[in-house]
């Protein structure tokens, strides 16, 4: 089954697709219509099938330009509008795109991310398609079709990780998502995370798209918990998914009692380590709603497990156990940590030009999260810890030798290492310890996010600074990381 199917078969179907927060809204009818034509477009334009990056905020203009892609046989590589320049152009390169397709409100940065990848723009205008610019030259991507989307994990500087999800894997995700939560084509689901994101891409833009319902977007760039509970009041949503920082503000929103929402079915949660205190502050006040605790990876395109609808919510902050079709083994004796290890449909087929990443993570039909967990003795997952050094803040994950790499290029640091430190509301947060090629002319927080912008997305930026004589390494030049205080 193609990811485009998940459209297609509601071809003649008056319900609602997108309604897109304050504005215009679309039907499954209208869209198959527009995206049909628009591939047409695209085609005379590209040529045939390729890598191509979407670039572009949730919006009608977002849904229209996955589709029109979708139904054009291209592989639509997942990029994110508020990352940083440099980044944003490693990726159309990496990637092998020669064209970024983006919205209006988008189109400015995608022409000068263009501009330094030399790649073509095409914009979507009111439904249309619009070629605002051409490509210097052709790119030849190395995946095959079967490769639906691309999706950027953390990664180093000089080479993004970037996930290859076949149409498989994706639907597959889909099937186990909807059997999981028993969904129904009669839910309305609100999309407030990014659809870059594989969380909101696969769990919720295209599970409910596959079962006819309604979306919700979600278009502002901050969330507001009382917009968020007039659009549930307003659309009688059923689902809607968040991350812990956007959780917990929701659980301090004073006048979160005052909302008819008992539409609310489901509000899951995932991306970082579950809050506890939020989540019995949201569960005590909304009686009617089924708190779901989720757990993915990009690599598994993205859903693994979850705690619900029917798992026992004193197991929290449990992940649950795996979604149909998904197995999990952890590598340890019984009861103790070991690394969590997944295998089924929805595991990706590689990393994007990477073959010794995908070697050392995909091993005997086996995805290795570098996740350290452990199962009770009611077969509950719980996670404690990770192998590997990812900072997961506000459900975003930033890689500390990525941001080590650009801290070291700054010329008044001889040395950098990033470490989390935890935080109440983003769970933890990178900060930096720096050595600095003079120590008697020390830099300010400010002077640092000065430098950064532009290298990195903003949440990649330490928020505290601390200097130290030197960084203590092992023989072979590698940081000991958590001795670093």
């Amino acid at each position: 089954m193609l990811v485009s199917d998940c459209l297609a078969v509601w071809d003649t179907s008056t319900w609602a697709c997108v309604v897109h927060g304050s504005g215009p809204a679309t039907d499954y009818a209208s869209m198959n219509q527009i995206a049909r034509r628009n591939a047409e477009t695209l085609a005379e334009w590209t040529g045939g099938p390729e890598n191509v990056t979407l670039y572009a905020f949730n919006s009608l203009d977002v849904v229209t330009g996955y589709w029109s892609l979708m139904f054009g046989g291209h592989t639509v590589v997942l990029g994110d509008p508020r990352a940083a320049y440099s980044e944003a152009v490693r990726l159309v390169c990496h990637c092998d795109c020669s064209w970024i397709v983006c919205d209006q409100r988008s189109l400015a940065a995608a022409e000068e991310v263009a501009q330094g990848s030399e790649a073509g723009v095409i914009a979507v205008c009111e439904e249309r398609l619009k070629l605002c610019r051409t490509p210097v030259h052709r790119r030849t991507r190395t995946n095959t079709p079967e490769v639906a989307v691309l999706a950027p994990t953390s990664g180093s500087t000089d080479v993004p990780r970037v996930a290859m999800l076949t149409h498989e894997n994706v639907m597959a995700n889909v099937s186990a998502h909807i059997e999981a939560l028993r969904l129904r084509h009669d839910d309305v689901a609100l999309i407030v995370l990014p659809m870059s994101y594989s969380y909101a891409h696969t769990a919720q833009f295209l599970t409910h798209t596959r079962l006819g319902g309604t979306i919700v977007l979600y278009s502002q760039p901050v969330f507001f918990p009382r917009l968020f509970c007039e659009l549930i009041e307003k659309h009688r949503v059923t689902v809607t998914c968040l991350v812990p920082p956007l959780l917990r503000m929701l659980a301090e929103y004073p006048y979160l009692s005052r909302h008819d929402l008992r539409s609310l079915r489901y509000l899951c949660c995932g991306g970082a380590p579950l809050p506890l205190d939020a989540a019995w502050g949201v569960i005590e006040k909304l009686s009617n709603t089924r708190l779901v605790h989720t757990y993915g990876l990009t690599e598994a395109a993205p859903r693994v497990a979850t705690l619900g609808p029917d798992g026992d919510l004193r197991k929290l902050p449990s992940i649950g156990k795996p979604l149909p079709g998904i197995e999990a083994r952890i590598q340890s004796e019984a009861g103790q940590p070991g690394e969590l290890l997944v295998r089924g449909r929805s595991v990706m087929s590689g990393y994007y030009k990477a073959p010794e990443e995908t070697a050392r993570v995909l091993r005997n039909g086996w995805l290795h999260t570098g996740d350290l967990a452990y199962r009770d003795q009611d077969g509950y997952i719980h996670l404690n810890g990770r192998k590997k050094n990812l900072i997961v803040t506000g459900g975003q994950n930033v890689s500390p030798e990525e941001v080590e790499n650009v801290l070291r290029a700054h010329p008044q640091i001889d040395d950098a290492v990033v470490r989390g430190e935890p935080n109440t509301t983003w769970g933890e947060v990178p900060v930096a310890f720096l050595v600095l090629k003079k120590p008697e002319s020390p830099m300010s927080l400010e002077q640092l996010h000065g430098f950064l912008r532009g290298r990195l997305a903003d949440w990649k930026w330490p928020k505290s600074v601390y200097f130290r004589p030197e960084i203590t390494r092992t023989a072979s030049g590698k940081v000991r990381r958590q001795s670093v205080c």
